[in-house]
């Protein structure tokens, strides 16, 4: 388990769990960490859904391209 302190200002609750957008990260997890749980069926079911969609069939190689140099840059 991770005693890193995760900074957010958004956050709500999920089956009695806090679910935090870290701002060090970028992810949303539980805060505190628990890496024991089941979390497979959030995941499925609201996160990549809900929270942080992501259009994947609408990449273009225009974008992989685009983000390559950003990293090149970074």
């Amino acid at each position: 388990m991770s005693n890193m302190k995760h900074l957010y200002q958004e956050a709500w609750e999920y089956q009695g769990y806090r679910i935090i957008n870290c701002q060090g990260c970028g992810f949303a997890h539980i805060d505190p960490e628990h890496f024991d749980l089941p979390l497979d069926g959030f995941y499925q079911n609201r996160y990549f859904r809900e929270v942080k969609p992501f259009p994947y069939t609408k990449i273009t190689d225009s974008d992989i391209e685009k983000q390559k140099q950003q990293i090149k840059t970074s």
